[in-house]
């Protein structure tokens, strides 16, 4: 748990980061942080919920959930550094290539 709330933190100093401009008033680093920080919660939940379901690679999940594969890809990383998720096996996703097939860590 005390790892988990670490990766938050750092994750959320790196959304503040990326959502507002230097010039910007800290008001909106901080609106940027905390949309961030919602939407990634969000797009967390709803990928671990699809994995319930059985292993998928991130293309599937995407498809499945309506998310970019680069949205999927992003929570992925971030699930599997928390210990959530681990790999098992490739898969191949609807454009031929090959990638990591995700499932529910044990």
């Amino acid at each position: 748990m005390k790892n988990e709330i670490g990766a938050i933190a750092e994750y959320e100093e790196l959304a503040l980061w990326r959502l507002a401009r230097g010039t910007d008033p800290v008001t909106s680093h901080e609106a940027g942080s905390k949309a961030e920080a919602t939407f990634a919660h969000t797009h967390e939940l709803r990928i671990l919920a699809a994995l319930g379901s059985g292993p998928a690679g991130s293309s599937e999940l995407g498809d499945r959930l309506g998310l970019s594969n680069v949205a999927v890809a992003r929570r992925m990383k971030r699930l599997r550094d928390l210990g959530r998720i681990e790999p098992d096996g490739l898969t191949v996703n609807t454009r031929g290539n090959r990638e990591t097939r995700w499932r529910l860590r044990r």
